[in-house]
């Protein structure tokens, strides 16, 4: 029985579950219909927890007349305590205020707590943050991170990212047990224990590199990829289509030092990574040019020396137009 509370309590803790009871997204649906379909003896948590959430979704948004009553009348027992003589006459202004007032505060903690912590970046912004659990996170430009803001120790820390971030998750244990570390992005759920990895989520695609440590990718449809040092693995739910390479883990991190790293990247990729990046959409005149490619590694917040490069690698014109680049 103890048990059973404890996967319940786990479960409303999940953001990918608050975001599935609240939000019923298809490829949220799909995942935790293909999880109770390999778990059918959690099935009855899984319904425990969607009707606690749903009842704590609408407590921060009801308020009974009996709760009302209830604080009124022990502000009441409160008031005939005390002895100013013009007591009678402001007592229930007073009561009706505070108890306004006491249920305003109530429904703002509540919605405090459900609301999850989000960090931001702007293009051409880097931001490390600390998680409550000690792990540090470096986020990309254009990139977002979200998790809830309450954790608790002996449940899995849970993460959501869109764009691009470094984690470096710390190690933690309850009761003798490695306590799971997961970052869920449009495509795949990434788990961990302690280690360091990228992952990139632009181009409608999930791309994960692991750096130290080990990983297990769990894919929408039930299928779990695991990860050794240097391993790249990239799936795209859209496509259903899964690489997996060996890769040097250093090229693809160095946007944390501020760099960009090319390795026989094509023009029109690098178009690609310039409206990443800065926010800057480029078009490619010339097709002939799209797959001439360029390697090397410059700085990452001097666009002007990026596009100088350019100039002089392919013998190209740039032209601004609109906040567009044109290459031609």
């Amino acid at each position: 029985m103890e048990d059973h509370h404890v996967q319940v309590e786990a479960l409303m803790m999940d953001q990918r579950f608050q975001r599935w009871v609240q939000h019923g997204a298809p490829a949220d649906e799909a995942f935790w219909q293909q999880w109770m379909t390999q778990h059918p003896d959690q099935r009855e948590a899984v319904q425990e927890a969607r009707k606690a959430i749903r009842r704590m979704a609408l407590r921060t948004t009801t308020v009974t007349s009996a709760e009302t009553e209830q604080q009124l009348a022990q502000l009441n027992k409160r008031l005939d305590a005390l002895s100013t003589p013009t007591r009678t006459l402001i007592r229930w202004p007073i009561a009706v205020a505070a108890a306004i007032t006491l249920v305003l505060m109530t429904l703002g903690g509540w919605v405090f707590l459900l609301t999850p912590v989000r960090y931001e970046t702007a293009y051409g912004e880097i931001q490390t943050v600390s998680l409550p659990d000690g792990s540090i996170v470096t986020l990309n430009s254009h990139s977002q991170l979200s998790h809830a803001r309450l954790w608790r120790d002996d449940t899995s820390r849970n993460v959501t990212l869109e764009g691009e971030a470094f984690f470096q998750v710390s190690h933690q244990e309850q009761a003798g047990r490695p306590v799971k570390f997961i970052v869920t992005t449009p495509d795949i759920q990434i788990q961990v224990i302690g280690t360091e990895f990228n992952v990139n989520t632009r181009r409608k695609r999930t791309q994960v590199v692991l750096e130290s440590g080990h990983v297990e990718l769990a894919l929408a449809n039930g299928t779990g990829v695991a990860m050794q040092p240097g391993d790249l693995v990239e799936y795209s739910s859209q496509q259903q289509a899964l690489t997996k390479q060996a890769v040097n883990p250093q090229d693809f991190i160095r946007w944390r030092d501020h760099m960009l790293h090319f390795d026989h990247v094509t023009l029109a990729e690098l178009g690609k990574i310039i409206e990443e990046k800065y926010g800057q959409p480029v078009v490619v005149i010339d097709s002939t040019l799209r797959q001439r490619n360029i390697s090397g590694t410059i700085p990452a917040d001097d666009l002007e020396f990026l596009l100088e490069a350019c100039k002089e690698t392919f013998g190209i014109q740039i032209q601004h137009h609109n906040d567009t680049l044109f290459l031609r």
